[in-house]
């Protein structure tokens, strides 16, 4: 239950921020060619309504590490990276050759490796760029004034407007089977899956709503929920699975177990206030 309770967190924390994306990308396109001071919650609202749709700088110029202060915050940035490990079960589980996802050459490393890459190579450049000033999105840094980058922009959003009922797969097939076990009328059990979906995003829209800050809901999302579900249970299991086997466990893995279980447990303590921090910072 804890397990699941954090995946629908991550998922629906990943369904408030698509919506702030979206919402923040058009503003910006919007208010270059039709100049207005409309508030980026009306836009949400819209995105809501439709959900049910530079120069070259100096290296010594941008510090490699901001200080201890600004730790928090980007670990639980860097853990929102890790929120793809929620679907990983349900790909191997529709995929025709299941077996083809593990291995050292599995469709998973190659795909995360390039993933870890594009990720990396995308981070390094904004902040090179942009430094201090990098925005939540690097897309929110790009010029106004030119057709290709306000292009990119909107091909993004969309992009991340059919993603959103991609993260809603996981959550609803969480939810609906054990509530449809209690129901008892034939209407509720053929369209109940459907007001459950739109009720979802609505409350995703509420929280979007309430913390229109994409930078502080991903680092929000990151430190709760993916620290949990990509450090601290699996490796937890692990270990235990190690000592229920018979015989001596390793002593290296187990070493390694509780390194790795201690930084997740301070990644998420420290992010998660942090975060919340700032969250409270901004009203």
């Amino acid at each position: 239950h804890g397990v699941n309770g954090l995946i629908l967190c991550t998922q629906f924390g990943l369904c408030c921020i698509y919506i702030v994306f979206i919402a923040t990308n058009v503003r910006q396109v919007i208010t270059t060619y039709l100049p207005n001071d409309v508030d980026v919650r009306v836009y949400e609202v819209v995105v809501v309504a439709t959900l049910l749709p530079s120069q070259p700088c100096r290296l010594d110029s941008r510090p490699a590490f901001t200080g201890i202060s600004g730790l928090p915050l980007y670990l639980g940035t860097a853990f929102f990276t890790f929120e793809g490990i929620i679907l990983i079960l349900p790909i191997k589980n529709s995929m025709k050759n299941p077996e083809s996802l593990g291995g050292w050459t599995g469709l998973l490393n190659l795909a995360m490796v390039a993933i870890t890459c594009l990720f990396a190579a995308m981070g390094f450049s904004g902040y090179l760029c942009f430094g201090d000033d990098t925005l939540g999105s690097i897309t929110l840094n790009l010029p106004n004034d030119d057709w290709l980058y306000v292009s990119v922009r909107v091909m993004f959003s969309f992009v991340v407007f059919v993603s959103y009922g991609v993260q809603f797969y996981v959550p609803i097939k969480i939810i609906w089977p054990s509530l449809e076990a209690r129901l008892q009328s034939e209407w509720l059990k053929t369209y109940g899956e459907y007001l459950l979906r739109i009720f979802f995003v609505f409350v995703t829209a509420a929280f979007a709503l309430l913390v229109p800050h994409l930078d502080l809901l991903i680092a929000l999302t990151g430190a709760f929920s993916s620290s949990c579900l990509a450090l601290i249970f699996p490796v937890t299991i692990e270990m235990l699975t190690i000592l229920a086997e018979p015989g001596r466990p390793s002593m290296v893995v187990l070493a390694k177990d509780v390194l790795i279980v201690f930084v997740g447990l301070i990644a998420c303590v420290t992010g998660t206030y942090a975060a919340l921090r700032d969250i409270v910072n901004t009203f």
